[in-house]
């Protein structure tokens, strides 16, 4: 069960709590009708003296989601493997001896680089998550 915070509008400590929710994160917001449409309401669509509970969740923080779609992750991993591939691919090229053993240095061999690369694949898909 997720938990949702309930968040009262007219409690400016609660506001506080609302500007610090967590990407992927939901929370009730409540607007007491004194801070909303007041005793008028919006008729017919707010009555009058009627209180707002918003769902609110946050699901982008600057293009950053907190939920992609499946074909969203399957996209970055078809991505990620190519990376991987290109990696593999200079690794095994004639004339790039320096790049070569520059991984060589940190990895030990081939081996130990495709492990790396495996793992940051792995990792990285395993950090998606899909609704």
């Amino acid at each position: 069960m997720q938990y949702i915070h309930y968040i009262h509008l007219y409690n400016p400590s609660s506001i506080l709590t609302y500007l610090k929710m967590s990407l992927g994160e939901r929370s009730i917001l409540h607007i007491s009708s004194d801070y909303g449409y007041g005793a008028r309401g919006h008729p017919p669509v707010i009555p009058a003296s009627a209180d707002l509970d918003f769902d609110v969740e946050l699901v982008k923080i600057n293009g950053k989601k907190g939920f992609y779609s499946s074909e969203e992750a399957t996209v970055f991993r078809t991505k990620l493997e190519s990376w991987r591939t290109k990696q593999l691919a200079k690794y095994d090229a004639e004339g790039e001896n320096k790049f070569k053993e520059k991984k060589n240095a940190k990895y030990e061999n081939r081996e130990g680089f495709k492990k790396y690369l495996d793992d940051e694949v792995e990792t990285s898909c395993a950090a998606v998550q899909t609704k």
